[in-house]
């Protein structure tokens, strides 16, 4: 349904990752935590919807009168695999915890 309504409305509908820049904390300060998990979150958040595009597009791919081969299924464990492996490269602090869940930023739950 998403898709639909960004091609309504004339907008992309993905955002890879040269789209976007994030802005590293230069200097100290109170917060440099705080906005170093933010940064982290969302360069995680980026990887995933990476990974998420793609799916996306397989399924898209896939013509409801074709057949599924041997390719697909292929395929798609493939990207089951990169999402495990994108979950453990995920630091701890980015991990569902019930002590992050205490002190995380609200967008940590962006993609929890």
């Amino acid at each position: 349904m998403g898709r639909y309504w960004t091609l309504f409305l004339g907008r992309r509908t993905s955002i890879k990752e040269t789209d976007i820049s994030v802005g590293v904390p230069t200097g100290r300060s109170e917060t440099e935590g705080a906005q170093r998990l933010e940064v982290q979150i969302y360069t995680a958040l980026l990887d995933l919807l990476d990974l998420t595009t793609r799916i996306t597009e397989l399924v898209d791919r896939k013509d409801v009168s074709r057949k599924t081969d041997v390719s697909d299924h292929l395929a798609a464990a493939a990207l089951g695999q990169e999402l495990t492996a994108w979950y453990r490269r995920l630091p701890h602090e980015l991990k569902w915890a019930s002590n992050n869940l205490q002190s995380a930023p609200p967008s940590f739950y962006l993609f929890q």
